[in-house]
């Protein structure tokens, strides 16, 4: 999981990316020619090889994540965020399991632009719109349509996620809150996704 989300689903790496260490890993398992240790430390070093602790932070920082990553892998990371934060919160609103998200019970959750993805007439101009920072995960889309933080942030605050209440705590939305709340997510997902 660690391998394929870093590598594949937030830096975008192309899909042979490793490809040969890890078929030269699972030639000596099935041979017998290493163990588990060794295993781990082979991993973990293509890990690096492929997605340093910068490179990752980066990626989920400044990368225009809305089209550059697929819609299952930020949903994913969303829920994870969305996990993290209800135990920290102690929130009382169960989400599904994982598996129950995936197979149906996520439909109803939906990815919301925090910043509008067309801004209205008179609003500031945000550059980094699709970023990670400026999305969040949600069931009240229809709800929250093209409103302009300020009137997206009443919604927030009767949301049973904690992602969607963290929100709240902010004035305004712009480039410098996306670039804070992207700095929280890449200091979440290096400890959740973290090399062991």
């Amino acid at each position: 999981e660690i391998y394929a989300l870093r590598i594949f689903g937030i830096e975008n790496k192309k899909s042979n990316s490793g490809i040969n260490s890890l078929n030269e890993i699972a030639f000596n398992i099935k041979s017998n020619k290493t163990n588990f240790t060794q295993v781990k430390k082979n991993i973990r070093d293509l890990i690096k090889k492929y997605s340093d602790g910068n490179s990752f932070r980066r990626s989920i920082i400044k990368d225009q994540s809305y089209y550059k990553k697929s819609t299952d892998v930020i949903k994913y990371f969303l829920f994870e965020y969305e996990s993290y934060l209800s135990e920290v919160n102690k929130n009382d609103f169960k989400l599904p399991s994982f598996v129950e998200f995936y197979n149906g019970l996520g439909k109803v959750f939906t990815i919301e632009h925090i910043a509008p993805q067309t801004p209205l007439p008179g609003s500031i101009d945000i550059l980094n719109i699709h970023n990670l920072g400026n999305l969040v995960l949600t069931r009240n889309n229809k709800k929250l349509d093209n409103k302009m933080f300020d009137q997206k942030k009443k919604i927030f605050a009767l949301s049973e996620l904690s992602t969607e209440k963290e929100l709240t705590d902010h004035n305004l939305w712009n480039d410098k809150t996306i670039n804070e709340r992207g700095n929280r997510l890449a200091n979440f997902a290096k400890n959740r996704w973290k090399i062991k």
